[in-house]
Order: C-alpha cells, then structure tokens, then sequence
C-alpha cells in the first residue's frame, strides 16, 4: 500500500472512531454533557492547540485542520472585516446521520476550530450560520476586530 492510501485510510478509520464515539454517547444519554465538558476544554486549549499544529492566522484553522483530516473541505472567501469559510462536502455528518446519532458537527468540528480561532484572536466572532447536519453546506463567517 503507497503512502497517500495509508493516509486516507487512516482519515477514514479516524472519521469512523469519531462516528462512533458519538453513536455512544447519543445511545448512553451523555452527548450534551460530553459537548459542555468538551466546549470548555476546546475553548481553554484553543492557544495551545493552535501552536501546536502551527497555526499562526483564524484562517489557517480551517485550512490547515482540512489538510490533515479531509473531513471537510472549506473553501475560505475573505470579507472586509474577516472571512467567510464554507464546506459543501463532509464525511463525519453523513455517516453520523446514517448511524442515527445526535449532530456532532459542534463537537467535533466547530468547536475545535472556534478554540484555535479565539486562542489566536480572543475578539473575533465566530458565528456558525449553518451546517452539513440541517442544510446541504455548512458555513461559518469569522470577524475580526
């Protein structure tokens, strides 16, 4: 097996892991109380996270996190005071739906990516308008101060 299908078999198997993490806590009851406890430590860890995986720009959150996962693909459109970022296309939600579990979009996407963004600028909004799990796209606008 070459290197790019060990890749993206291992963004695949990471994908299914996350699936089924929350196909768990949907059937067990504890996915907003898992969500709360996770919001609080994505927000805390948001600067961190952000050096870590050398990110230097809001910007760079989405495109470098796409890069790695290849769960999402956004597509970033810059606005005078920010950006807007949208993904037409997604593997966690499908198969999150298909599995019949509770959303994990905020958990396990935007959230991370709103800790990167407000570690990096704690004034920007980041304001999910909407998401693969109620609509066809998920889109995000991202101002800055």
């Amino acid at each position: 097996m070459n290197q790019e299908a060990k890749i993206s078999m291992l963004q695949n198997l990471y994908i299914a892991l996350i699936a089924d993490a929350v196909r768990n806590y949907s059937r067990t009851g504890v996915m907003q109380e898992v969500a709360r406890l996770k919001y609080a430590e994505q927000m805390s860890q948001g600067p961190d996270m952000a050096k870590r995986m050398q990110i230097s720009s809001p910007r760079q959150a989405f495109e470098k996190i796409a890069g790695v996962v290849e769960c999402a693909k956004w597509k970033i459109v810059e606005e005078a005071n920010g950006f807007v970022a949208t993904a037409e296309s997604c593997k966690l939600a499908p198969l999150c739906k298909y599995l019949k579990t509770e959303s994990p979009c905020a958990m396990y996407c935007l959230n991370p990516l709103k800790g990167i963004i407000k570690g990096l600028e704690p004034q920007a909004e980041f304001l999910v308008e909407k998401t693969m799990w109620d609509s066809d796209h998920c889109r995000v606008r991202v101002m800055m101060p």
